[in-house]
């Protein structure tokens, strides 16, 4: 069952399947709400943009709630069709307890400065990169042959079984993309 709608300068169809598709000026918009946002796909022909509207109205395309655009305007309409609402937005997750505010830098002792999400050495950013690398394994992963985590076919290979299934896997790949990666 399929009707058609007015509603402002958008006109839109709504069936019971396709709840959340807006028709404007040849324009398909597809609305989903998404924890505590909507996001709007705008689709003509071959063309696809997606669009996040939060729930005071905010666009991505700089509309907002003064000055509606017309992805807002095919959320109310969506809402006024029966579509569901967003969920309101589920709370970030706890902050690892390894993020941690530091005082000073886990490396070198130095002074370190706190964006609100991650600290930074200020005499040397990569600590940052070093430091989360050593407390989360990867060293270990890179430098110990015998790790848990290397287990299967390619691990158990010998290093001239690895280099010959590397060559092929990269012949095959040169083939697949007609020869631009020699």
């Amino acid at each position: 069952m399929q009707e058609v709608l007015r509603s402002g300068t958008l006109r839109k169809r709504v069936t019971v399947r396709q709840i959340g598709l807006i028709e404007s000026n040849g324009w398909v918009y597809d609305v989903h709400p998404n924890n505590g946002i909507y996001l709007v796909t705008a689709m003509k022909y071959s063309i696809v943009n997606v669009f996040a509207v939060d729930k005071n109205k905010n666009c991505q395309c700089g509309g907002s709630k003064s000055k509606h655009c017309v992805h807002i305007r095919a959320i109310i309409d969506y809402i006024k069709s029966g579509g569901k609402r967003a969920e309101v937005a589920a709370p970030p997750p706890p902050p690892d307890v390894r993020e941690e505010r530091l005082e000073m830098c886990p490396i070198c002792n130095g002074p370190v400065s706190w964006d609100g999400t991650v600290w930074k050495c200020i005499s040397d950013p990569i600590h940052y990169w070093k430091w989360r690398g050593e407390s989360f394994g990867v060293k270990d992963f890179l430098t110990n042959p015998d790790h848990p985590s290397k287990q299967g076919a390619f691990y158990k290979q010998t290093e001239d079984e690895r280099d010959a299934f590397l060559a092929l896997a990269k012949q095959n790949l040169v083939a697949l993309q007609g020869g631009l990666l020699q």
